[in-house]
């Protein structure tokens, strides 16, 4: 969630306030090299404008981790959480201004050598040298930023696994839900349900509560409850076709915590009428349940406020249809910005021929310098399912959707 008027008005002046400390230091420090290398008869020399430059890096260095302090700070102040949404928006902010600011050095200390020479010969390749000093330094110090940046993230979400883990552990619960389905709805409800639920900050357990013929769903349900504090059950024509005795979907409704009464079983109807609920379970088709129908941002709202959560937006709202129908076009997309055919043919050696586990992607790519590939990587793994990332930074690639990759892939490779 963006920071409203108030907060971003608190970023500014937080920001503003170490931009004139930040000023200050600066001028203090040219006027520092200038006298000394003007007493060594040095101010036409390549030293002086090095140390200018180094002066202009380690100001832009001091503004970028301002900008980010600054807008850490309002989010706090705002009871903002700091979550994947929140991380992006603040390093997107805080890259682009690092970029502004290295356009602004590289005119400054052009501007710096023209007036230096005042029309006389410049010495070869002085302007590239300086130029690329500061490139280089920007280019590290938003490295340095980004990684301070996910640092802060990792503690926020170490804090909150401590939290949970305490909270959980006086309710002798593991997981704050677990998802119940049959393996037919996974590709077109349960994996997205399942990705935008941890996104608003729950810990969610669904693979292991598949369901498959022959499975008891009374012995899948007191399974995912005994280390779970919700269970989500997907009601969709699949789950039907599991042929499950009435008996036993009747139970469902009283499966409920002995204590208080609340309600731990919270259905989702998917691809289904009440008529077809009522023909398998009436007690199931009286209850209240989330729709998919409705769409996935709803789902996990109203599935939130059943668990007596604030109704916290995803951070990225997406619809079923919209999430199959366009994520081969956003591959597509995210592909064509890689710009060497050689480094699209080594996604397709990493993506589908699983040579990803062999080469630890995140760490070869990154200790290689493709930094182009992952970020395509990092996209694909925000905005789909198809990669996957763990919490060590390494990437892997859902099998069930190697196919939609190898098609972009091959398509952009012929």
């Amino acid at each position: 969630m963006p920071l409203n008027e108030v907060g971003q008005r608190y970023a500014e002046r937080l920001f503003q306030n170490r931009v004139e400390e930040i000023a200050r230091a600066y001028s203090e420090e040219i006027a520092t090299i200038r006298a000394d290398h003007a007493k060594r008869n040095m101010m036409l020399s390549g030293s002086y404008f090095a140390a200018h430059s180094k002066a202009l890096l380690e100001q832009i260095r001091l503004l970028g981790e301002a900008r980010a302090d600054s807008l850490l700070k309002a989010h706090e102040k705002s009871g903002l959480p700091f979550d994947d949404s929140a991380l992006r928006e603040i390093k997107d902010e805080v890259m682009q201004f690092c970029h502004q600011q290295q356009h602004n050095a590289v005119g400054a200390i052009g501007n710096a050598i023209t007036q230096a020479y005042a029309g006389a010969s410049t010495p070869p390749n002085l302007d590239r040298a300086c130029v690329d000093q500061i490139v280089g330094g920007v280019t590290a110090i938003m490295s340095r930023i980004g990684r301070d940046l996910l640092i802060k993230r990792d503690e926020v979400l170490l804090d909150e696994m401590k939290m949970r883990k305490a909270y959980a552990a006086g309710l002798g619960k593991e997981w704050d839900v677990f998802i119940c389905h049959a393996s037919e709805d996974k590709e077109s409800l349960v994996g997205p349900l399942a990705r935008l639920l941890q996104e608003s900050g729950l810990t969610v357990w669904y693979d292991e509560f598949t369901l498959k013929i022959g499975d008891s769903l009374r012995r899948k349900i007191d399974e995912g409850l005994a280390n779970s504090r919700y269970g989500i059950v997907v009601l969709s024509k699949h789950f039907f076709t599991k042929n499950w005795p009435q008996q036993e979907l009747d139970g469902l409704v009283s499966r409920e915590l002995a204590a208080s009464g609340t309600k731990v079983i919270l259905p989702v109807w998917h691809n289904i009428t009440v008529e077809q609920v009522r023909q398998h379970s009436p007690m199931l088709s009286g209850r209240v349940a989330a729709n998919s129908d409705d769409g996935i941002e709803t789902v996990v709202k109203q599935l939130r406020e059943a668990m007596g959560l604030e109704a916290q937006g995803t951070s990225k709202p997406l619809s079923i249809a919209r999430y199959l129908a366009e994520r081969p076009e956003f591959v597509r997309k995210e592909l064509g910005k890689v710009p060497q055919p050689w480094q699209r043919a080594l996604l397709h050696e990493l993506l589908v021929r699983g040579r990803m586990d062999e080469a630890h992607a995140s760490g070869f790519l990154g200790q290689n310098g493709f930094g182009q590939l992952t970020g395509t990587l990092n996209a694909l793994a925000y905005h789909t399912n198809l990669v996957t990332k763990d919490s060590v930074g390494y990437y892997a690639v859902n099998p069930d959707l190697r196919e939609t990759l190898a098609s972009v892939l091959d398509e952009q490779q012929a």
